[in-house]
């Protein structure tokens, strides 16, 4: 199990992401759900950008699971427990 918090990663990192397992974790309070860019080009990646930095996991996004903001904000609606982001 890993735990990965976004404001440890760089721009342009790729992660080998199990969603059975692992965490992405958005861990900056000034970070809005509404404010996160996400796009899967090819559905085998899940790209996540904010501030100038994208960060791509490398799973599905139907793998991802529905997750909250700060604030009870809704991230995401798919499927198993892997994006969080807290104040």
């Amino acid at each position: 199990m890993a735990t990965f918090s976004w404001t440890s990663l760089n721009d342009g990192d790729v992660i080998a992401f199990d969603p059975l397992v692992d965490v992405f974790h958005f861990d900056d309070a000034a970070i809005s759900a509404a404010d996160i860019v996400f796009d899967s080009p090819d559905g085998t990646t899940s790209d996540f950008s904010f501030g100038g930095k994208t960060v791509t996991l490398i799973v599905s996004p139907f793998q991802l699971v529905g997750s909250t903001a700060a604030g009870g904000t809704p991230l995401a609606a798919v499927s198993r427990r892997c994006v969080r982001m807290s104040r």
